[in-house]
């Protein structure tokens, strides 16, 4: 299956950040999906993550027009979108326009919620309740792949039957 991973870019950028618990906690995410990618990689999909193009540093971010056509075209392509939009403190906004091209194009979607945000967007506890998308939240307190990303691998199993 071609799977898009999207999350925030701001993962890669550590020196804006005036708090040593958001930088722990943005390293502790950026390791986790790194690992992600492996782990979906050694369960025979096809993975595509942004991130990954940029060898997992900041340097050398595309252009912004460069970001959204390359997305764009990986949304239309990938069978099952998963997307990371808030870290910590942090919400991204390109990962919100990534999760609505997704539902726009009727894209199976694991989004992945980070529960000390107190408060996300309305796109995303929207999706929720609207019968049309095909959506499946993944709630974890820390770390996502010691808390949800066995439960995601056996959900995305099921889209193999």
């Amino acid at each position: 299956m071609n799977i898009m991973l999207c999350v925030p870019t701001f993962l890669l950028n550590h020196m804006a950040l005036s708090s040593s618990v958001e930088m722990q906690c943005r390293k502790l995410h950026l390791a986790s999906f790194i690992g992600l990618v492996r782990l979906l990689e050694d369960n025979t999909h096809d993975v595509y993550c942004a991130l990954r193009c940029y060898h997992w540093k900041y340097s050398g971010l595309a252009t912004p027009e460069n970001a959204v056509k390359r997305d764009w075209e990986e949304v239309q392509k990938a069978d099952h979108i998963i997307a990371c939009p808030i870290v910590g403190d942090s919400s991204s906004q390109g990962v919100h326009v990534e999760v609505g091209w997704a539902t726009a194009l009727k894209k199976p979607l694991s989004i992945l919620i980070h529960r000390p945000q107190p408060k996300y967007s309305v796109m995303i506890t929207g999706l929720k309740k609207h019968r049309d998308f095909d959506v499946k939240y993944f709630y974890y307190n820390t770390d996502p792949s010691r808390e949800v990303f066995s439960d995601l691998i056996q959900h995305l199993a099921s889209y193999k039957n």
